[in-house]
């Protein structure tokens, strides 16, 4: 396989810039829970993506994205995945919508139903998509505050994503289970709870 052209290398870097700055505007003043601009939390997963072995701007790309189709901006707006289709190409959008969760627009479905919903769904996904998912998923474990109920949910069903998602990278599912533990120490240290055979029925957060 010979090396890439320069007009190739560029058109990668232009893709991925343009991602960003898509990703930028429609996030701009939406925060995450600890006050931080949420576009933080994409560049973070983009970054994790860029060094994976195989990676390509596509995966990057839609990594900077994956967000955009599910949350809305700070007007309550939504993008359409047509949308992420005519400015970034069917490859991109692609990853973008298997990295959506679809459960949201179904009605009468508990949090629990809905993540057993997008786990079944991402099991079926590509592997680049699972890869991305993964990243996304070890950011959000770092970035939970030590102990609580949610952290202990979060982590539980984090554990139920890795076995839908893990067989795409042996070493990226290796990493998202030392997140994973990480987290269930800190509720154990913090708390004083065991994580195994934890009620966690009702309990509510906002990461997804």
């Amino acid at each position: 396989m010979g090396e890439k052209k320069i007009s190739e290398i560029l058109a990668e870097m232009d893709l991925i810039q343009k991602a960003a700055v898509f990703a930028i505007r429609h996030h701009e003043g939406v925060k995450r829970r600890d006050g931080t601009p949420y576009f933080h939390h994409p560049a973070r997963v983009a970054k994790h993506v860029a060094f994976l072995g195989g990676s390509n701007a596509d995966m990057v790309s839609a990594a900077l994205l994956h967000d955009v189709v599910e949350d809305p901006d700070a007007n309550g707006n939504r993008i359409p995945l047509e949308k992420i289709k005519e400015e970034f190409g069917t490859s991109v959008a692609s990853l973008v919508g298997e990295l959506t969760n679809c459960s949201k627009g179904i009605p009468g479905l508990n949090r629990a139903g809905r993540k057993r919903f997008d786990h079944a769904r991402l099991a079926r996904a590509s592997n680049e998509a699972k890869r991305i998912k993964m990243c996304d998923r070890i950011d959000n474990l770092n970035d939970l505050p030590e102990g609580g109920d949610f952290s202990l949910l979060y982590a539980k069903e984090s554990r139920d994503l890795a076995k839908a998602v893990g067989d795409a990278d042996p070493d990226l599912h290796a990493e998202l289970l030392e997140a994973i533990e990480r987290t269930e120490r800190s509720v154990v240290q913090i708390m004083g709870v065991q994580t195994t055979g934890v009620q966690t029925t009702g309990l509510q957060g906002k990461a997804t």
